[in-house]
């Protein structure tokens, strides 16, 4: 072993060919041309060199077996593994999923769990993203019945710290469920404490990662120019890498390294852009870690 590979994997736990092997993207990279997902996106995933896929809900209909069908074929044809499913993002709104009006919120239970069964029996995905904006008595309880009514699936439903609900606050309600089937999604993006993303900071990066323990099963990652996830990647890079992967080897990480890009600018160059950046990425950082 070199000095250089040595250092890397003291710093990082995993060299660059064994982060390559647990890369995926998002297909929510390709949401600005605002069509069906299709052999397109898979085809451009697949040049890429990543072979792990999570889809999303929009240009989605839970309802049209074709459209899954379709893009469970295309992904086998091409190599392509779905490894995760992204729910609705603003659940209190389609219909509201915190409802007092149990009519109301009972009609949202249902159409929750037809995501979920599509995502893990059509699509084969065995991650379900999901967030909580508003953590009610209403809402708990609707997760509940969630969970219960797809418990004989071979699928997690993991809570991303988004908006109000910061990772500690997603670790307390993890916690609260207390279920092996509902777990953590860490977006490095979305956490802001008085404006400022701990993630970017060598002093605060690994510890925000190191607090979710044994309940991290999935990460959303990116270093972008916006502070958050819409490309394109920052020239310099605001994220702390080193003290990211230091944190997610302290709980000895066992899932997967998944970039979620959008493109606000909805460009093809921003796109090839940032595929192309996720797919140097895993010897960019060893590169990284060995300097630090």
């Amino acid at each position: 072993m070199t000095t250089t590979e040595a250092a890397t994997e003291t710093v990082c736990a995993w060299t660059a060919d064994e982060i390559t092997a647990r890369l995926a993207f998002s297909i929510s990279a390709f949401q600005f041309r605002k069509t069906a997902y299709g052999p397109r996106e898979i085809a451009e995933v697949r040049a890429a060199g990543i072979t792990r896929l999570e889809l999303d809900f929009v240009q989605f209909d839970y309802r049209d077996r074709a459209q899954r069908a379709a893009l469970t074929r295309e992904c086998a044809k091409q190599g392509v593994t779905i490894v995760s499913f992204h729910g609705q993002c603003k659940l209190e709104t389609r219909p509201p999923i915190h409802a007092e009006d149990e009519a109301v919120r009972k009609k949202a239970v249902r159409e929750e769990v037809g995501w979920v069964r599509a995502a893990a029996e059509e699509l084969g995905a065995s991650l379900y993203v999901t967030h909580i904006n508003r953590p009610t008595p209403a809402t708990v309880r609707s997760f509940h019945e969630i969970l219960d009514r797809t418990a004989d699936l071979p699928l997690t439903i993991v809570l991303e710290n988004c908006g109000p609900i910061k990772i500690r606050d997603a670790i307390d309600l993890v916690d609260r469920f207390g279920s092996a089937r509902f777990k953590l999604n860490l977006d490095i993006g979305h956490e802001h404490i008085d404006r400022v993303n701990p993630l970017t900071r060598a002093e605060t990066a690994r510890a925000a990662v190191s607090q979710c323990g044994a309940r991290l099963v999935h990460t959303h990652l990116h270093d972008t120019v916006d502070h958050d996830h819409y490309a394109p990647f920052h020239p310099a890079g605001r994220i702390q890498w080193a003290e990211v992967f230091r944190g997610l080897r302290d709980i000895d990480y066992q899932g997967l390294f998944l970039f979620e890009l959008l493109t606000r600018d909805g460009t093809e160059a921003t796109l090839r852009e940032s595929l192309a950046a996720v797919r140097a990425f895993p010897e960019r950082l060893a590169a990284r870690c060995a300097r630090e």
